[in-house]
């Protein structure tokens, strides 16, 4: 089993060398069409935008707005705008359609996602999707300030494991997220 630091080595050096365009393929590894539910005690504890503003103590709140203060409610803000476009940081269930040249993915709870193998312009991001060298299928998504990088993996055990890493200037966060087939 991977360990989370050995996880968030890997996807390390997955954003590093893909700081370029991505190569990745659109021969698809493996099919993940079908429902499938989140695994609590093999995945980590979903974040929320909540929890990140809490970290500022109360006191700090109550003074004149500090630059902690400040950059807790930013970090806050961003997170709450990542977990909106990226929303398997939350989701409890999915649901996958996949075909040759692209998949859906309705999310629950949050919204249904397209996503086509490739390189696309979606709103603010530009997403590259397709398969790496080891069989992973990779979703990278960069904005002028942000970048994630979702890698899917489908386990010899038959779970789907998720990867996830966002960078941006405020916040960095790695979390895994792994899902039994229903």
């Amino acid at each position: 089993m991977i360990t989370k630091l050995g996880r968030a080595l890997a996807l390390a050096v997955c954003l590093a060398a893909c700081s370029s365009t991505p190569n990745l393929s659109s021969e698809q590894h493996f099919n993940l069409s079908g429902r499938w539910q989140l695994v609590e005690e093999l995945s980590d504890a979903a974040p929320s935008a909540r929890q990140m503003m809490e970290r500022v103590g109360v006191d700090d709140m109550r003074r004149q707005p500090s630059r902690r203060a400040q950059m807790a409610r930013i970090n806050g803000a961003v997170f709450a705008f990542v977990a909106q476009d990226f929303p398997v940081l939350q989701a409890r269930r999915l649901r996958i359609e996949q075909n040759s040249d692209s998949m859906g993915i309705d999310y629950e709870p949050g919204t249904y996602r397209d996503v086509s193998w490739g390189h696309r312009e979606r709103g603010l991001w530009e997403v590259y999707a397709g398969w790496d060298e080891q069989g992973a299928l990779v979703i990278d998504s960069r904005s002028s300030e942000i970048r994630a990088v979702e890698q899917h993996v489908l386990r010899d055990d038959g779970l789907l494991e998720i990867n996830v890493v966002v960078n941006s200037d405020q916040r960095d966060l790695s979390l895994r997220r792994v899902y039994a087939r229903i």
